[in-house]
């Protein structure tokens, strides 16, 4: 078990200790993910991030045992990991279900296109704390309750940051939900 001093140690930016606790929990935490994943190079990443992030936000650490800290991190990288692909191959099968009507998805994939160049628009204008939540909600997939305790807040706060980007992008975007709104509808006519 890591002792407080060198928690101590490592939020005052002790790079020796850093390079202990990497050389001591890398390769176990790998074997963590790799098992789960069974690819390497996605393994490596995960526990590479965890690191840089220990690293990058180590003067917030507030744990009290740093070793599950670490692989309750890869566990959650690694379910996340696992989620977006899921979403990542539903999405595919459904683009893909579509590909005989190669000028409807070629025409889709171009409103699709402008619809996320317009959000990463608006969500650039969002204030910083704000931006960070809905980054980690909607595009990360993280639960509320990790980004609470990211963030050092509460549940209801990382809510209320939500509700106020979704308010903020749903006004800014009205113009595409029209669209999208006509776009469902007409593929709804198309393939009932």
């Amino acid at each position: 078990m890591v002792s407080q001093e060198t928690i101590n140690l490592l939020r005052d930016g002790c790079r020796d200790t850093f390079s202990s606790l990497y050389n001591e929990y890398w390769h176990k935490m790998f074997l963590i993910a790799y098992r789960k994943l069974e690819d390497k190079e996605v393994a490596e990443e995960i526990v590479q991030d965890i690191f840089t992030r220990l690293w990058r936000d180590r003067e917030e650490l507030e744990v009290a045992n740093l070793e599950n800290y670490l692989f309750s991190s890869v566990r959650f990288e690694v379910i996340d990991h696992i989620r977006r692909n899921i979403r990542r191959e539903a999405y595919q099968k459904y683009v893909s279900s579509f590909g005989t009507y190669s000028d409807l998805s070629t025409e889709g994939t171009v409103y699709f296109n402008d619809l996320a160049s317009s959000v990463n628009r608006v969500a650039a204008t969002l204030p910083e704390r704000t931006r960070q939540i809905f980054h980690f909600r909607k595009i990360e997939s993280w639960p509320v309750a990790r980004i609470a305790r990211k963030f050092r807040i509460s549940e209801k706060t990382v809510e209320y940051h939500l509700q106020r980007a979704t308010q903020i992008l749903r006004h800014s975007l009205q113009d595409h939900m029209l669209l999208l709104f006509l776009i469902s509808w007409y593929f709804l006519k198309i393939f009932p």
